[in-house]
């Protein structure tokens, strides 16, 4: 059953290529996932940052983005860029900006010690490895 539904996934999904039916689908353009992960999470109306996700948000270009969408809201970042500089409101780039804040705080109503573990152990895992990346950035756009 397995198997047969592992081929059907890979025949749905023309961009995705399979290396083994033991291995994980990777996608054919990476950075075109990565972007387009990165919009579908901005577009939640309280994304977290949970430990499944860390692994994807401090890879470099990643973390990047996501910090740019707090420290330059309404400067357009690769992803779309062309469709963003054409389409994009100031409410929409506040909005991304918020869910991006969101995102790497886990939250503006709550105490880091209120969280889940889970997700403090995620945050922590995050900003040790992206924290000086974070603050740059910060004292950069200031």
């Amino acid at each position: 059953v397995t198997s047969r539904w592992l081929q059907r996934m890979q025949a749905s999904v023309p961009t995705m290529t399979t290396f083994s039916s033991a291995s994980p689908s990777l996608p054919l353009d990476r950075e075109k996932w990565d972007d387009d992960m990165l919009n579908r999470l901005l577009q939640l109306q309280q994304p977290t940052l949970r430990a499944e996700m860390v692994n994807f948000a401090v890879e470099e270009a990643n973390a990047e983005k996501l910090i740019g969408f707090i420290t330059r809201p309404s400067q357009p970042t690769d992803i779309d860029s062309k469709k963003l500089q054409n389409d994009e409101s100031d409410t929409t780039a506040v909005a991304r900006s918020y869910r991006a804040t969101l995102f790497l705080t886990g939250g503006f109503d709550s105490e880091f010690d209120r969280l889940p573990d889970k997700q403090q152990a995620a945050l922590a895992h995050f900003y040790g490895l992206r924290g000086i990346s974070v603050l740059s950035a910060i004292f950069e756009a200031l």
